[in-house]
């Protein structure tokens, strides 16, 4: 499983670590992917290390040789916002180069740069778009059946210096030449959170927006917003979905025969005072065809909190991700767990497996053949780590067993074509210092890649790290070949 949007997976702190990799001398390299460990230049006095446990478990390897990984030759200076998949094998990189020039209002800007990488792990081509410079960042990037992508930015308003926002979106041809693009103003601010390509070349996108009012306001509502984009660029539907106020798009993911499928939110309209708020939020599952034409509905129980979803190819329906929220036995307020549910491919609930455990997290899941599913997540450890757990579900929802634990958290799950499937798990390698006016926690942490056959048994394992001593992960794309592309 590698979903469209493995958003959200590479952003890199590169002060220190950059310094790191520039004074320190390792050893011979034997492992490309693991390269042995080396002791990092001394950090300056002023520099501090968070003093948190990390609980780190080295992990052995297991038919090391068999394990399909290539690694990607990533030019010097790249780091990925997006990696997708292609249907050749290869993967796609996009990633932004930042210029030493500002626009009119006095923001950094920065060009958009897309590599394709062949199956084989080699560069195919290395586009940098230096005609179209912008001050912001990547939002979403998705892949065409033909391989040909599109790119959403969040970028500054040309000339604003009261720090306006607009959405931009970018369509390429699957050599990467530029086809098309939007103009600022186009569409409202987020509404290409999502993007989702068709078979036909169109694109669906999908996002929360809020109105800007005929005064240059903004409302104080927020609706969601869906647009079919043809191939040529040209906006052929526009819905907006909206129950009065306070709307918002949690995910949206695409799936024939499914359909566009949307998680969404909205203000409940009634006082609870047990779920600590006066206006709780309602879940909602919504279906659209490919003309952006409900098909369906489903409105959950007030019980249920839906955030992400993931579609199942074929009749597989659809997983979502959440909290089963119960009122508490005693005292006031409610309990939240970490929930996993399972629709079919009309919207209805077939069931809803929910942790046991407080602090519990699903973070993916796929279906089997036999109607059985595989459920990843992870959870604290009695000694104030984290691990992450494989468990076998039944078709009905129950707990057959446990598969594995591993220590670190749960990152992702990629069905492969042998019937089993390939875990990604990662795990902090220790705390690393930093400057004292850096509020957040430097870590460096490495991955571990596990294959499972059809009778779920591990087949082989190994861990990744290329980036010692680095905020910097590594990134890890499986590809349609069922091999690991590593960058």
């Amino acid at each position: 499983m590698l979903r469209a949007r493995m958003t959200r997976l590479f952003a890199v702190l590169v002060l220190f670590p950059a310094l790191l990799s520039a004074c320190a001398t390792a050893t011979a390299t034997s492992d490309p992917l693991d390269p042995p460990g080396f002791t990092p230049t001394k950090a300056p006095a002023d520099w501090g290390t968070v003093g948190v446990d990390a609980h780190y478990v080295a992990i052995p390897p297991v038919a090391l040789s068999a394990v399909p990984a290539l690694r990607l030759a990533l030019p010097d200076g790249v780091s990925p916002n997006q990696a997708l998949a292609l249907s050749d094998g290869g993967c796609l990189l996009v990633t932004t180069v930042a210029l030493d020039k500002k626009d009119p209002a006095g923001n950094p800007q920065s060009v958009l740069r897309a590599l394709r990488f062949q199956a084989d792990g080699k560069v195919r081509w290395d586009r940098t778009y230096g005609q179209d410079p912008f001050s912001g960042y990547v939002s979403t990037a998705c892949v065409f059946p033909d391989d040909g992508f599109a790119v959403s930015l969040t970028a500054a308003r040309a000339g604003s210096s009261q720090g306006e926002q607009v959405s931009l979106l970018r369509r390429f041809s699957p050599d990467g030449t530029l086809l098309w693009k939007t103009a600022e103003g186009q569409v409202d601010i987020d509404a290409f959170q999502f993007l989702l390509p068709l078979s036909d070349g169109a694109l669906l996108s999908a996002g929360t927006v809020t109105p800007k009012l005929p005064d240059g306001t903004y409302s104080h509502d927020s609706d969601l917003s869906l647009l079919r984009i043809e191939s040529d660029g040209r906006f052929t539907k526009d819905v907006t979905i909206g129950s009065g106020e306070f709307d918002s798009l949690m995910d949206a993911t695409y799936a024939d025969p499914i359909g566009l499928v949307l998680s969404w939110r909205s203000d409940s309209g009634r006082m609870d005072s047990q779920q600590g708020t006066a206006f709780p939020m309602d879940s909602h599952l919504s279906c659209y065809d490919a003309q952006l034409v409900r098909t369906w509905k489903t409105d959950l129980s007030e019980k249920a909190q839906l955030y992400e979803l993931l579609l199942q190819d074929g009749t597989g329906g659809i997983f979502g991700f959440g909290q089963s929220v119960e009122s508490a036995t005693t005292g006031s307020g409610s309990k939240a767990q970490s929930a996993l549910f399972r629709f079919d491919g009309q919207g209805s609930l077939k069931w809803t497996f929910v942790a046991t455990a407080a602090n519990t997290w699903y973070r993916s899941a796929l279906a089997l053949a036999d109607g059985t599913a595989v459920l990843g997540g992870f959870r604290p450890t009695a000694a104030g780590g984290q691990e992450a757990f494989l468990e076998l579900l039944s078709a009905d929802g129950k707990l057959l067993r446990e598969l594995d634990v591993l220590p670190g958290t749960m990152d992702w799950l990629h069905a492969t074509k042998d019937g089993g499937f390939t875990a990604c798990t990662r795990q902090t390698v220790g705390a690393l210092p930093q400057p004292p006016y850096i509020s957040s926690m430097w870590q460096d942490s490495e991955a571990v890649v596990s294959h499972y056959d059809a009778g779920l048994h591990l087949v082989w394992r190994r861990t990744i790290d290329q980036y010692k001593h680095d905020t910097r992960g590594d990134v890890i794309v499986p590809t349609s070949e069922d091999k690991l592309l590593v960058g």
